[in-house]
């Protein structure tokens, strides 16, 4: 479970921001059934399993969820990195300043029932600091530190608790990977930051960057029997129509006949496009078919199946076929799971619904969501408590800024859309009035390239 992440000097969010899913005594006392938030061991405040951001295009909502998939890929990957290999170092840019300072990333989370501190700040040349801590009884403890010293060489403080081959680790380190990355790179990992690393390898998900719902939910299904009566289900509960799910592995070739090679090309770029298969596909691969079969009213009045391929079902139903397996997923391996832009291609209402089922399905679960999203009905609905909703706005400068709604005091039962809508908690765009262009045709003209 997510606690809390900080992030400074990354992209457009220049100074430190924090979002934390720690549940106020507001939305305790708001929590329907307490179907929103967690009490889990060892601490006094419950966590939120629900949070949604919004904010205008542009302002720094996406920005915020790459951050955290920046500090994934590094502590996945970076052990992996090479010496004077420039570090993937993006600052914000519109101030000289911040240009050569560091970026730097923390996340508090629960794993295997321990609490769990872990950070570090780099440049473009090297990791600056690392550092992670934990909470056995309660007390804050030292994992370990990862400081620069004097003569430029780092130095490591090690606490008592921290077993195993930490000298072989640090031996391995260079100034461009992460020392977590590099101890889970050996067969005797010290045990929490193995409890750690797997924190960011198996439980923490990222729609959009490192995931495509659909086609996360076709490898799901042709692995997993199991999941198939559950995702039929929540499709005819959205309303889609569709009544059954085939999905098969075929040769490129064992579709196209014996032709001259020609027109076997031409054929094979045919299907690439109707079956949207990867450009790079070669004749000789095997590609996934995957069709929805749907009910046919014969003349005679009875019923029978008739299948579709799925590309030509809308881009709803695909995203939601998608969606229907990540859920199940969260909700099987108590997952952490971030989406970009959750109502993307699909109806505000399906929305709420797929929402309502995450909370529904994951009571007593250790698992959470949260999404960045412009669907302003869901304020308004009982999805989301009032310490559930943020907002990410720019300033003059056009730096990022995160804050939560509580931040307005709003009052229980206060129409929340209407008032974000109309300006009052921020986080809307300032659109210009077309009306203010004194020369009309000479605008558009000049805009259009044509005499006026």
């Amino acid at each position: 479970m997510l606690i809390s992440f900080v992030v400074s000097n990354f992209r457009s969010i220049k100074d430190m921001q924090e979002f934390s899913l720690l549940t106020s005594k507001i939305g305790q006392k708001e929590g329907f059934l307490n179907r929103n938030f967690m009490f889990c061991d060892g601490e006094k405040e419950p966590l939120g399993k629900l949070s949604g951001f919004y904010g205008a295009n542009a302002s720094g909502k996406s920005n915020f969820i790459k951050a955290l998939n920046f500090m994934k890929h590094l502590v996945l990957t970076s052990h992996r990195n090479l010496k004077s290999k420039d570090l993937p170092y993006e600052p914000y840019v519109l101030d000289e300043e911040h240009m050569n300072t560091p970026s730097e990333f923390e996340v508090t989370f629960l794993n295997n029932s321990t609490k769990y501190i872990y950070g570090f700040s780099l440049n473009k040349e090297r990791v600056i600091e690392e550092w992670a801590y934990f909470y056995p009884s309660g007390r804050k403890s030292l994992l370990f530190l990862r400081e620069i010293g004097e003569d430029s060489q780092y130095n490591y403080h090690f606490g008592s608790l921290l077993k195993g081959q930490k000298s072989v680790i640090v031996q391995t380190t260079n100034k461009e990977s992460l020392f977590l990355s590099k101890a889970s790179d050996i067969e005797e990992c010290p045990d929490h930051l193995k409890s750690i690393f797997s924190w960011f390898s198996d439980t923490l998900r990222i729609l959009s960057m490192d995931i495509d719902p659909f086609t996360y939910a076709v490898e799901m299904w042709k692995t997993k029997e199991d999941c198939h009566k559950f995702i039929l289900k929540l499709l005819s509960l959205a309303d889609t129509g569709v009544k059954g799910v085939e999905i098969e592995e075929r040769s490129v070739l064992d579709q196209i006949p014996e032709l001259p090679f020609a027109k076997i090309q031409k054929l094979f770029q045919l299907c690439k496009e109707e079956f949207e298969l990867d450009p790079n596909t070669d004749l000789n691969d095997k590609v996934t078919i995957v069709k929805a079969f749907h009910d046919f009213r014969k003349n005679n009045g009875l019923i029978e199946s008739k299948a579709f391929q799925f590309t030509e079902e809308s881009a709803g139903t695909k995203r939601f076929f998608g969606f229907s397996a990540i859920l199940l997923d969260i909700i099987s391996n108590e997952r952490v799971i971030f989406i970009d832009e959750i109502e993307s291609s699909m109806h505000p209402l399906l929305v709420v619904r797929f929402l309502e089922s995450f909370l529904d399905l994951s009571q007593e679960k250790l698992c959470q969501l949260i999404f960045t999203t412009h669907n302003t009905h869901l304020l308004n609905s009982d999805v989301l408590l009032r310490d559930q909703i943020w907002f990410v706005e720019k300033d003059k400068e056009m730096a990022s800024h995160i804050y939560s709604l509580l931040e307005y005091t709003p009052r229980k039962g206060e129409y929340l859309e209407k008032w974000y809508l109309l300006g009052k908690y921020g986080a809307i765009p300032f659109l210009q009035n077309f009306e203010d262009i004194e020369d009309h045709d000479s605008f558009y003209g000049e805009c259009l390239d044509v005499e006026s």
